[in-house]
């Protein structure tokens, strides 16, 4: 890796740092990397906006050198989210790993959606292949929760609520047993944490804010003592049994 990483000019690190920073910090990327618990994380960009066309220049440096930085067990995409008045770029970080053990988990839904065919390697390499989650799930919204950790109840709510309503633009009323669901988060800490909606009494969401707590809390005192966050990402990326941190239990 060290000499993969001498391989980068200065203005690639600055941009490949930034950009990993910012999924680490906002969109959870820390979770899919360290963890198996939340099998894919994405954040958006928005070309229009100053700070986000750097952020798209760190995301085309990336798949530019992605090549030096052999990742096996990590999948990177994209997919174009288009309105009216424009569009927004949605970057995709793909644990394997996690994300094979959670369609095993909930293999009998994604048959009941997807027909019988299903199969998680099959999901898998089609990812692989051809670049793309939403199409290959027929863009349901409780199978695209399920692969982004948010358990099975909150997403099959979601899309139930959702029924009938425009893509990307509502959001369902809050309700003492339908909620935010926001995970605790270190004293001090920058990283924002897992959110969803859900039913906070539910035990299933109970359980998920428990572990996203506490991997937060490890991704936290890693993200703290780094003295170099790209060199600890790639690391990550590309030592994946030597790296990964398993909770206990």
């Amino acid at each position: 890796m060290e000499e993969s990483f001498k391989k980068l000019s200065y203005e690639e690190k600055w941009l490949l740092k930034r950009f990993f920073r910012f999924m680490m910090k906002r969109d959870d990327l820390g979770h899919v990397l360290f963890f198996d618990t939340k099998p894919v994380c994405f954040g958006g960009v928005n070309r229009r906006v100053y700070s986000n066309k750097l952020l798209f220049k760190g995301w085309q440096c990336w798949k530019k050198r992605e090549a030096l930085f052999p990742h096996p067990n990590f999948l990177f995409i994209e997919e174009g989210v288009y309105f009216k008045k424009g569009a927004i770029l949605h970057i995709f970080a793909i644990n394997k790993t996690a994300l094979k053990a959670t369609l095993y988990k909930h293999e009998a839904l994604f048959k009941e959606i997807l027909g019988p065919d299903f199969s998680p390697e099959g999901l898998i390499a089609s990812i692989e292949e051809k670049k793309v989650i939403r199409p290959l799930i027929n863009d349901d919204e409780a199978l695209f929760g399920i692969i982004l950790g948010f358990g099975a109840e909150s997403p099959q709510a979601f899309k139930e609520k959702h029924l009938g309503k425009p893509r990307f633009t509502w959001a369902p009323p809050w309700t003492d047993d339908y909620t935010g669901i926001e995970v605790k988060r270190p004293k001090g800490c920058t990283i924002s944490p897992v959110a969803f909606m859900g039913n906070p009494q539910s035990e299933e969401v109970i359980q998920l804010k428990k572990c996203y707590a506490q991997e937060l809390k490890e991704i936290w005192e890693k993200y703290k003592s780094s003295p170099d966050l790209l060199k600890m990402t790639l690391n990550q990326l590309c030592n994946v049994e030597k790296e990964r941190v398993q909770l206990p239990g």
